[in-house]
């Protein structure tokens, strides 16, 4: 049940049961929900789509069982409940540790943060069940809990005070909360609401301060709004120039693979951030993540024009392709220690 789709399909499965009103396996519940813990870890997953879609289905898997643990009156056998305690703790446990601690190694092999994708749906995950589970999640992280306590009353304005702060523990999860609550702003007609996390997610966005762990998070969380406004807002805005003048060249490599990733993931059809990613990320900068963000940008834009230029990098063919000398001979020193490495 580790293997490739059998661990997602068998979540689907128990999804369908559950939806139908059947009584939950314990027994099946608990090996998808190992399963699925198992795949929240870089190691044993590469993938980070799989490692999200991982995340999302732990917690719809167990909020049934998180009912019936929140609930006084349930009546069954104490192993059954025992059983089903253990399954949540387990969820909650590791959903908690993916969104907001230290518990994967960087390349450095120092304590990092998840990559803010992975945050957000472990975020959104536990937001699913609480406040079901909400006295698990205080035992592990009480300031999580407050801000999921923020998040489920819709505090607006506390949360934005909160990503404001600059909290280190608390900045990054309140701005994927707050980018959340963009649609139900829009819902409900609310333009001043809407404004305050416009204003909110782009003031963080272009701070030459903003940590980088708190800058994805906020690519991540505008990449869940009005695409439209973002493009306005924050793209063009940058690539007039107007606002990267502030960074200096080592914040401005961060800005710019941060921009490029949220180009990438709004698919946005300006001809401006489509040259941003050929001729200034490719063209002009050496930063090999750099390049990385860009290239799968063009790749997720889709656009049939940029396939040539991806064709030519995937098979290393890099004559044609405009490059700045630092560019070219970092690509090529890159190249060769990688084939080195493979002797």
């Amino acid at each position: 049940i580790l293997e490739g789709e059998q661990t997602f399909l068998a979540a689907r499965c128990l999804l369908e049961s559950q939806h139908a009103g059947q009584e939950d396996d314990l027994d099946l519940v608990g090996q998808v929900t190992d399963a699925l813990i198992w795949r929240l870890n870089r190691e044993n997953e590469p993938r980070i789509t799989h490692r999200v879609r991982a995340a999302r289905l732990l917690g719809q898997l167990i909020y049934p069982l998180a009912c019936r643990t929140s609930d006084p009156d349930c009546e069954e056998p104490i192993q059954n409940k025992e059983q089903r305690d253990e399954i949540c703790s387990a969820v909650v446990d590791n959903l908690t540790k993916v969104a907001n601690q230290r518990a994967r190694r960087d390349s450095s092999g120092n304590p990092d943060y998840y990559y803010s994708s992975l945050r957000l749906a472990a975020a959104m995950a536990l937001q699913h069940l609480y406040p079901k589970l909400e006295r698990e999640v205080e035992d592990i992280d009480p300031r999580l809990d407050e801000v999921l306590h923020l998040w489920q009353e819709k505090k607006v304005d506390e949360l934005v005070e909160e990503v404001r702060s600059g909290n280190e523990e608390t900045q990054a999860i309140a701005v994927l909360a707050v980018g959340d609550m963009y649609d139900q702003a829009v819902m409900g007609k609310d333009r001043k609401r809407r404004r305050l996390i416009i204003d909110c997610l782009v003031e963080v966005f272009l701070d030459p301060d903003t940590e980088q762990v708190v800058r994805w998070a906020v690519a991540d969380a505008l990449s869940i709004i009005d695409s439209e406004v973002v493009n306005r807002r924050v793209i063009r805005s940058i690539l007039s120039e107007q606002a990267e003048a502030k960074f200096d060249p080592e914040q401005r490599i961060h800005l710019y693979k941060c921009l490029a990733y949220l180009i990438g993931r709004i698919r946005t059809q300006d001809g401006r951030a489509h040259r941003f990613l050929r001729e200034t990320c490719l063209g002009e900068h050496a930063d090999v993540r750099l390049w990385a963000s860009a290239i799968r940008a063009l790749g997720e834009l889709s656009d049939p024009q940029h396939r040539p230029l991806l064709e030519q990098i995937a098979l290393g063919e890099f004559q044609d392709v405009e490059l700045s000398e630092a560019c070219r001979v970092n690509l090529e020193d890159g190249l060769s220690h990688a084939y080195e490495r493979t002797l």
